[in-house]
């Protein structure tokens, strides 16, 4: 969801959205949680993207940016085979600085079996505490421009999403 300024189409007013995860056996530590690295992975990836989708949504094209500041407050812990909701949101892009965040939010272990879908009212329903909450502050790199051939090919999918517009949300799966 991204909200632009009606009088000013450059303007930012805000944007957010939701991904869901289950936390598979690779990413967990000896004690079977989340490894904070991993969180941090997953909060520079889905923040980046959103900065993204505001950009090309605002500025038509997209600034290429470097993070300055990523704080995780861990504040309890999913384990592996659990789900957890993220919130990720954009609170302001400043002319050189974007702040960003993600909220992790535990949604159970409601156990997705191989190959069965959980419908999104049932994740909605087992939304419980906050696990970690993280901010995201990124700088815009001056007079450059991001283009494709600069990222891995593996964001290049998303890459063609954002920039043709048709679907500007963060990929629901990570």
């Amino acid at each position: 969801d991204i909200k632009i300024d009606p009088d000013d189409p450059t303007k930012l007013v805000k944007a957010k959205t939701q991904a869901v995860f289950e936390v598979p056996k690779q990413a967990g530590n000896l004690m079977g949680a989340l490894f904070g690295g991993t969180v941090s992975a997953i909060t520079d990836i889905m923040t980046t993207a959103l900065v993204w989708a505001c950009e090309a949504r605002t500025r038509r094209k997209i600034r290429v940016n470097v993070s300055t500041i990523l704080d995780v407050e861990f504040i309890s812990s999913a384990m592996v085979g659990d789900l957890v909701l993220i919130e990720i949101g954009v609170d302001k892009i400043s002319k050189n600085v974007a702040f960003t965040y993600a909220d992790y939010y535990s949604a159970g272990a409601l156990g997705t079996e191989q190959g069965k879908k959980i419908s999104k009212n049932e994740i909605m329903n087992n939304v419980g505490k906050i696990l970690y909450r993280t901010r995201h502050q990124k700088l815009f790199i001056k007079n450059m421009e991001l283009r494709a051939e600069m990222l891995p090919k593996s964001y290049r999918k998303l890459w063609k999403k954002i920039m043709n517009h048709k679907d500007l949300k963060v990929p629901s799966k990570l």
